[in-house]
């Protein structure tokens, strides 16, 4: 962590973490965002070439495999809540130093899946 937040957090007048845990909605939720948060940076799926040496192609490519790994590992994870996928989604993206193709590689990937199985499910 950034050695100046670390330096804020440890003089702050009020307790961090019982602000964190109020943020958060509950201690539980912090927990949980944390883990999820772990599993994210500690997954070597996600670990990526700098973009700054890829083209343009070859981003958008690295996107959509990350999208596509990022559902797969949703499902691996059994991660269904919509709050805890948005904050997977959330540390894979922000991870992402090129945020705007992941985004559209998810819109691409995930939006037509999600739309789809919507159908199915208002057909049964």
């Amino acid at each position: 962590m950034n050695p100046d937040i670390t330096r804020e957090r440890n003089n702050a007048t009020f307790d961090v973490e019982k602000l964190t845990h109020i943020l958060d909605g509950s201690p539980e939720k912090t927990r949980r965002r944390r883990e999820i948060e772990s599993m994210v940076l500690s997954d070597p799926d996600f670990q990526e070439e700098d973009p700054n040496f890829l083209s343009r192609s070859e981003r958008y490519d690295q996107a959509v495999r990350k999208s596509a790994q990022m559902i797969l590992k949703l499902r691996e994870y059994g991660i269904a809540d919509p709050e805890e996928i948005y904050c997977y989604k959330k540390y894979v993206v922000n991870k992402s130093t090129c945020e705007d193709d992941i985004k559209l590689a998810y819109i691409n990937c995930v939006d037509p899946y999600r739309s789809m199985m919507e159908t199915l499910r208002q057909g049964s």
